[in-house]
């Protein structure tokens, strides 16, 4: 068995690099694990390695453990924001918006770089903005804004929607090469949302090399009804996609796209500018 040790002050001396010790030893002795700390540990980990999500049910059995403690940790871990329901089945469980933040520091950054340029676009647009990043081939909600006019509140943080009905999802892909776009969609498949959206594979195509062309992505009623999102991704001093930012509201026959994808896709530019892109 692994293990490292720790003086008198509990400061580690010793620990074999790049391995996760077994027993922690102090003077010769075990430290106590907290059980309830150990197994929320081992349910987000579970949780983070199924792309579908995993029931109470699939958590009890897969980690052998009581129902009643079980279904404690998950509504603790639901009410921090640790995990949450996925979009197509509340009955199961996939990776909050607080466990994605805290794994991905980077993405942090890039909400507090956002916050002040999403404010300024939904003011001016009047409707709700978003931000947000591709997670195992899902759009996740990273932050929004919504400006005092808005009459309408889409998308809680920290919930994950399909990519290929999503603006977002689309700004993102856009970036992808054609074989990563559909080494995604064959593993998400195309599922019709609303009678709007675009579930053949070459239609999908043809639509992501127009958001490449105009530099923003729209979702004219894919993901619901009555509304439409537009969307522009974000770029790193590397060049490479970090998310996006879209522009949600109400369906009015879609008039003004143009000017509001432009005021999308500079916002998108600003942002990244603002985390080091010079493209």
């Amino acid at each position: 068995m692994r293990a490292f040790f720790i003086d008198k002050r509990e400061e580690m001396i010793y620990k074999k690099e790049n391995e996760k010790p077994d027993i922690v030893r102090i003077y010769g002795g075990k430290m106590k694990i907290n059980r309830s700390i150990d197994r929320s540990i081992k349910i987000l980990e579970l949780i983070s390695q199924s792309p579908t999500g995993l029931t109470l049910a699939e958590i009890q059995k897969l980690l052998d453990m009581p129902k009643s403690s079980a279904f404690d940790i998950v509504q603790t871990l639901l009410a921090s924001n640790m995990i949450a329901p996925h979009h197509f089945d509340p009955k199961r469980y996939v990776i909050g918006i607080k466990s994605f933040i805290i794994g991905n520091s980077y993405e942090s950054d890039l909400i507090k770089v956002s916050k002040a340029h999403l404010k300024t676009l939904a003011d001016d647009l009047g409707k709700t903005v978003f931000l947000g990043v591709e997670k195992d081939g899902e759009v996740i909600y990273l932050d929004k804004y919504e400006p005092k006019s808005t009459i309408i509140t889409t998308a809680v943080l920290g919930t994950r929607n399909p990519v290929h009905c999503t603006a977002l999802g689309k700004a993102i892909l856009s970036t992808y090469t054609n074989e990563k776009v559909l080494e995604i969609l064959k593993q998400k498949g195309m599922p019709a949302v609303t009678k709007y959206t675009i579930t053949d594979v070459l239609d999908y195509l043809k639509d992501l090399e127009k958001v490449r062309e105009k530099g923003y992505s729209v979702d004219n009623r894919e993901m619901e009804e009555r509304m439409l999102c537009i969307a522009s991704p974000i770029f790193d001093s590397m060049g490479h996609v970090v998310g996006a930012v879209s522009a949600s509201g109400f369906y009015d026959g879609g008039n003004n796209v143009e000017n509001h994808g432009e005021k999308v896709r500079m916002t998108a530019k600003m942002i990244s500018r603002n985390i080091g892109y010079r493209g």
